[in-house]
């Protein structure tokens, strides 16, 4: 029904997604504020996740986003849709949803767009509906992810996974190639733990920062688009240190005065091309604070299970290194906090059909953890089978030895 929600009114594309909230709602989010609402009236099923805190770092996130915004005098109809979006992603982590599903809508949605726009014969991949080079390298990653971890099996998946690669590649963003190798990293990592999910995180961040300029020649990009964004980092940081405290109102810049631009017309309000520092100018420290909270707590609970989400998880922080990647009109915020919903989401459920154990699984294949897991629950049942017969065993001794 999420999915159906979105496409419904206007589809998954930039200009549905930039539709106002507040006002004449469009049919997508009735539908999506409709299932929030039923899902609320339902008893959750399974286990409950230990996820409180997860969820409590983002409502006072989006909390002190709304004070600091009103307190502003901006508009709050971008942090509406952000909050749609938010509570999208509590519902999902409290009941659950038919991953498979949703995983193949998502790889329908991102091969018709690659499909069609190779077909129109695009310079620069945008698709067919959703119009932006960034947005559908984000789209294409998050259709790739459920192959990497085995979520999503069928014959000639990794042909499909070589397909949304190569759309990767067509989109000429560097944020997205940047993504895309911390994601493949992550992927090809044995052994994984919050602390070394951090370190390759900064790592790769810190040499694909020092690869701009060589990256840029090598493949013939646009260099002012590298200088826009750091002049608008710095623009930001120095907005963010004026109003440290409230900032100057979600997706609004105090002032452009640190910004240089290459001439001498005036330049409109740009938003920091990374997302802590927008967020450190839109809502102050408090709010970047909150961010990070929310972020770790939410990669301590997925790091565990390795599933797509995860991944997803670390494409989103990975884009945010050079792009502004949480706001109304981004489809890559609603795919991360659907992903991100459903990883948190309660093991073992009804709710989880992709969870089931298949041969593959039993002798852990996979990415996600769940093979290794069942590995696990397999050999204990192994050992406590073989535990009961010896303990027979020694009961049936004990026995002669008495009615000797």
């Amino acid at each position: 029904m999420l999915a159906g929600a979105v496409v419904l009114g206007h589809g998954l594309g930039m200009a549905g997604l930039q539709a106002p909230v507040a006002g004449l709602l469009l049919i997508s989010d009735v539908l999506l504020l409709t299932y929030l609402l039923w899902s609320l009236a339902q008893r959750p099923t399974g286990k409950a996740a230990p996820t409180g805190l997860v969820g409590l770092f983002l409502v006072v996130f989006l909390a002190w986003s709304f004070l600091a915004t009103t307190h502003a005098g901006a508009s709050v109809t971008p942090l509406l849709r952000i909050t749609v979006y938010g509570a999208v992603f509590l519902i999902l982590a409290r009941r659950g949803a038919d991953r498979r599903l949703l995983y193949g809508i998502v790889l329908c949605y991102a091969l018709v767009n690659v499909v069609g726009g190779v077909w129109q014969g695009q310079t620069r991949l945008i698709g067919l509906d959703v119009g932006d080079p960034g947005q559908l390298g984000a789209l294409l990653v998050a259709a790739l992810c459920p192959l990497l971890t085995a979520e999503l099996r069928f014959a000639g998946r990794w042909i499909i996974g070589a397909v949304l690669l190569y759309g990767i590649y067509l989109t000429q963003t560097r944020s997205v190639w940047f993504a895309t190798i911390v994601v493949l990293v992550i992927w090809a990592q044995k052994k994984l733990s919050l602390y070394k999910v951090i370190v390759i995180l900064l790592l790769l961040a810190a040499l694909g920062l020092m690869a701009v300029d060589w990256v840029t020649q090598e493949f013939g990009l646009n260099e002012y688009s590298t200088y826009l964004r750091t002049q608008s980092i710095v623009n930001g940081i120095h907005n963010g240190l004026e109003h440290p405290l409230l900032g100057s109102g979600w997706g609004q810049v105090a002032s452009m005065s640190h910004f240089q631009p290459l001439t001498s017309e005036a330049v409109d309000p740009v938003y920091p091309y990374n997302l802590f520092i927008g967020v450190l100018t839109f809502a102050g420290a408090p709010g970047v604070l909150m961010l990070v909270m929310f972020f770790g707590g939410l990669l301590r609970h997925l790091v565990s299970r390795r599933q797509a989400a995860l991944l997803v998880t670390l494409d989103f922080l990975a884009h945010s290194v050079a792009e502004m990647s949480l706001y109304a009109g981004s489809m890559q915020t609603l795919l991360f906090f659907i992903y991100a919903g459903m990883g948190l989401a309660p093991t073992g459920g009804a709710t989880q059909p992709s969870q089931r154990v298949s041969p593959l699984a039993s002798q852990g294949e996979g990415f996600d953890g769940t093979g290794s897991m069942r590995s696990r629950t397999v050999g204990g049942c192994c050992r406590s089978e073989s535990e009961g017969v010896v303990f027979a065993g020694r009961v049936s001794r004990t026995l002669k030895e008495a009615s000797m």
